[in-house]
Order: structure tokens, then C-alpha cells, then sequence
């Protein structure tokens, strides 16, 4: 609602704030998918996994529900090469979340400028750009990239839907509601929010009573549904593993009696929160800021509060509440309204000079960001990012092809990044067989393994229980042979030891 009071915005400061967006999603596109296309030689492993994945085109997968295997897939298959492609990919997901946190800062913070310092504060949370841990950086295509849109556009449409309620708004929002839930099943974090915010608020209830509400929970029932059909005709797969995520006892490394500690692993996830956040929190303290009256009955307000904190409080409680591990990377899509929250209630004026000096602030720190990331993975290269998965395939293809001839190779299994690389880098099609149980595997059926032939690799260098994992695949397929031992060099100038692989031959016809 506008307040009297507020200026109403004029037609120069639209175009400049819209031009101002334009420009920062352009930027920020270009910048982040250039910085990994040409630090990384190989493509890390998570975004691999989820290429191998998408070639299959299945309805779900062992570890994760479909629509980011399958927007990796189809990024990679489209242009023809694994790498840039999926970059790009992942930093159009960041766009459309600033684009969808535009579009509900127009509505909550009424002025232009408000709302594009509402997501020129996004570029402080670690997620969004390259963080100290590689694995929590917005290059790597996967589920938790893949939430930010998804998240961000269900909570523009609910917005909508809930202060204007029909049959269309509603619709949008259940079409949001589905893609959220096949990007992750993290999403029922935010699902929870929303539902207090709707039984919490006099809209909400209204909304609640009105016919669309319930077609948009049809619409996003019949987003998910081949996908639940999927989950029971499999046993529900990859419930089992988010569910085998939060067991802490499980944990490697994690002191016993901080693990069991019910306040330990809540408290360390609020920990490294604060970590990923605290450079949106300094750019904040660039704008002017004058505390703001929270008005419980503003319905703006409770949404805009509920959306930019509730998640991280759900998290934390149900860390408390079960004592699970909380992983640092579910904080992803935690954050996007911050930006909102912080100008809606600190900042009620925000002119061109100031949003000058945040933009050059954000220069600054995505410069600094660049140079940070270029110059650590010089001094000391991901492993992730150096594997050579290309030279390997060559290896692998060429010896089978010799001690095959007129029997294509179809099936590569053994360890998960090993392989998922090598189906990546292929352009024959080969079809992942991860681990040794073909009941982890549930696009292929073993007995076909078995009659077209396959290959088996594993990396011994840093797999302790390597052996373990080769003397299991001996025993499940006796007929193993033409085993070796190869040492491969990581994809990298800096001083790095030789990958030591070991491979098995399982010959067509067994």
C-alpha cells in the first residue's frame, strides 16, 4: 500500500532505475560466466553430475528431482559443448531472481531507486557471485542455483495472487510452486512460510476462501505429478538420500558430542550464514538508513519480514527441533527478499547520488571477488576443476575399441565423479552406472550392462576405500578384465600429483 506521504516516482527515475537493472544483470551475466570459462579446465563436479544426469531425461534421479539435471543437460546439448554453456545457464537463473525481486520491490518499496538498491544488495550474499567455497558458488549448475529463480518467482506470484486472488494469478503461482518443488525438496522450507503468512494474515485468509487458491495447488499438483509416480515406482530414491543428509552421526569429521549437542549444528549453520551474507550487510551501511515502524498490519510489511527471515528460522528450528545437519548450501535461496526487507525498513529515501556510491561499491567488491577467485585458483587449482575427464575418456574409449572392435561402448560405471565427467565430455551418449548397485541406477538395467559391456573406473589417489569399491566390483562381475593402473595429469600448470585411476574391462556378452 503507498503510503501518502511517499513521493510518487517519475517517469526519468523508472527509465534510469529499469536501465540501472538492465545493466547489473548484463554485468553480472558476462562477468560470472567469463570468470569460470576461463580459470576452469574441467567442469566441476556437482555440474557434471547433473549433465550425466540430464542426458538420461528421466523423471528423477537418485539424489535429486529433475529440473536441474534437465536444464544442464539441454544448455550443453543446445550449444554443443560442456563448459560455458552451463555457466551462462546458471547466471540466467541469477538474473531472473533480480528480475523477480525487481518486480516485488516495485510493489513493496514503491520508488524505483528503493527497489533497485533492494537488488543491488544482493550482490553482497556470497551465493550469488564466487564465495571462499567453491562449492557454494553460483558457477556450478545445480539444484540450489536452480532454486533461486524458482524460489524468487513463487514468492512475486503468491504476492500477487494473495492481494489481487483469481484463477490466473494463482495459476502462476501454483506453475512456481511445482518448478520449486523439482528443483529441490528443500522447497518445503519455503512452503511452510507461505503458509503462515496466509493462515497469519487477512489477506491470506481471504485468499484461502477464494476458488483460485485451489487451482493453483491443481496446477502445481499437476506440475509435480509425473515426478511422484516417478518417486513411487522408485522406491522414492532420492527422499531416502535428502533424508540420509541430515543424519549427523554419519558426518565425517564432526566431534561426537558437538554433533549430538542440540544447539551445535544450528548454531554452526547461523555461523556460516552470517559468513555468506555479511558483505550485503557492509554495502547496506552505505545507504542512509532511518529505522522504519514495522506495522503488523501492513500486509506488505509481514510479507516482506516473513519472506527474508522465515526460511532461515525454519531451517534453524528444525536443526534444533531433530538435531540434523544443516547443510551451508541450503542457505542458497534464503536470502533474496533481504534486500527488501533491509531498504523497506531502514531506508526511506534512496536519490541517484546514493545509489551512485552502492554501485560503485559493488564495482569494487565484484572486482575484488575476480581477483580474489583468479589469483587463489592460480596459486592453488580446484582438484574439482582440474580432473581431466576428456584425456581419460580418449584412454578409455581407445582401448576399449581396440579390444572391441564393432562393439561400441555403452556403459561407463564406477566412482560417481569419475564417471558422471566422462558421460559429460562424451559425445557417444554413454550411460552412467554409479557405484556398484545397479539399484542406484534406475535408468539402466544390469543384465543390459552386462550383455553390452562396460567400463569400470575408479580414482585411487584420494579414495581411501578404493580397494573396498574395486574388490566390490570384482565380485559382482567376475568376468572383469584387462585391469590397469594409470597415473593421468590434472588439466593444470601449478604443481599438482598425478591422478592415479584404476580401471576394469567388462567384456560384451557376459
Amino acid at each position: 500500500m503507498i503510503k501518502q506521504d511517499t513521493p510518487q516516482p517519475t517517469s526519468s527515475d523508472q527509465r534510469g532505475a529499469q536501465l540501472g537493472l538492465f545493466a547489473l544483470c548484463l554485468a553480472h551475466v558476462v562477468i560470472w560466466t567469463l570468470v569460470p570459462s576461463l580459470t576452469y579446465p574441467s567442469v566441476p563436479r556437482d555440474t557434471v553430475e547433473g549433465i550425466a544426469w540430464g542426458k538420461l531425461w528421466q523423471l528423477g534421479y537418485d539424489k535429486h528431482p529433475p529440473l536441474a539435471p534437465w536444464l544442464s543437460a539441454f544448455v550443453t546439448d543446445l550449444f554443443g559443448s560442456v563448459g560455458w554453456p552451463v555457466y551462462l545457464a546458471s547466471q540466467l537463473c541469477i538474473a531472473l531472481t533480480f528480475w523477480a525481486v525487481w518486480s516485488l520491490a516495485k510493489t513493496l518499496l514503491v520508488t524505483p531507486w528503493r527497489a533497485f538498491a533492494a537488488v543491488l544488495l544482493l550482490e553482497g550474499v556470497a551465493f550469488f557471485n564466487a564465495s571462499n567455497a567453491f562449492n557454494s558458488t553460483s558457477f556450478i549448475l545445480n539444484p540450489n542455483v536452480v532454486m533461486l529463480p524458482t524460489w524468487a518467482m513463487l514468492c512475486l506470484t503468491v504476492h500477487r495472487a494473495i492481494l489481487a486472488p483469481d484463477a490466473w494469478r494463482w495459476s502462476h503461482a501454483g506453475l512456481w510452486a511445482g518448478l520449486a518443488v523439482l528443483a529441490k525438496y528443500e522447497t518445503g522450507i519455503l512452503f511452510v512460510v507461505l503458509a503462515i503468512v496466509l493462515v497469519a494474515t487477512r489477506e491470506g485468509r481471504r485468499s484461502l476462501s477464494s476458488r483460485g487458491f485451489y487451482v493453483g495447488v491443481l496446477v502445481s499438483v499437476l506440475v509435480v505429478m509425473p515426478h511422484l509416480v516417478w518417486l513411487a515406482q522408485h522406491d522414492f530414491l532420492p527422499v531416502k538420500y535428502a533424508l540420509g543428509r541430515l543424519d549427523t552421526e554419519a558426518l565425517p569429521g564432526v566431534p561426537r558430542h558437538g554433533a549430538n549437542h542440540p544447539v551445535y549444528q544450528p548454531l554452526l549453520f547461523l555461523r556460516s550464514q552470517i559468513g555468506y551474507t555479511l558483505p550485503a550487510a557492509l554495502l547496506f551501511l552505505i545507504l542512509k538508513r532511518r529505522r522504519q515502524a514495522f506495522d503488523r498490519h501492513d500486509f506488505n510489511h509481514v510479507f516482506a519480514l516473513s519472506l527474508a527471515l522465515g526460511p532461515l528460522i525454519v531451517a534453524m528450528l528444525f536443526g534444533f527441533a531433530t538435531r540434523a545437519n544443516l547443510v551451508t548450501a541450503w542457505g542458497f535461496p534464503f536470502y533474496s527478499l533481504a534486500g527488501i526487507a533491509l531498504v523497506l525498513f531502514y531506508v526511506p529515501e534512496v536519490d541517484k547520488q546514493r545509489i551512485a556510491r552502492l554501485g560503485a561499491a559493488v564495482v569494487a567488491l565484484t572486482l575484488a571477488l575476480v581477483l580474489r577467485h583468479a589469483w587463489n585458483f592460480h596459486q592453488r587449482p580446484w582438484d574439482e576443476a582440474t580432473f581431466p575427464y576428456e584425456p581419460l575418456l580418449d584412454h578409455v574409449t581407445q582401448t576399449w575399441d581396440s579390444q572391441h572392435p564393432g562393439a561400441p561402448l555403452r556403459f561407463v560405471g564406477g566412482d560417481r565423479w569419475t564417471v558422471a565427467g566422462m558421460v559429460s565430455y562424451s559425445k557417444a551418449g554413454l550411460i552412467p552406472f554409479f557405484g556398484t548397485d545397479a539399484g542406484g541406477n534406475p535408468w539402466l538395467n544390469e543384465g543390459d550392462v552386462r550383455t553390452a559391456g562396460a567400463v569400470f573406473v575408479h580414482p585411487l589417489s584420494q579414495q581411501p576405500n578404493g580397494e573396498a569399491l574395486i574388490r566390490s566390483l570384482r565380485a559382482r562381475f567376475p568376468a572383469l578384465t584387462g585391469e590397469e593402473t594409470i597415473d593421468m595429469a590434472p588439466l593444470s600448470k601449478a604443481a599438482q600429483p598425478p591422478i592415479r585411476l584404476w580401471i576394469g574391462y567388462l567384456p560384451p556378452g557376459q
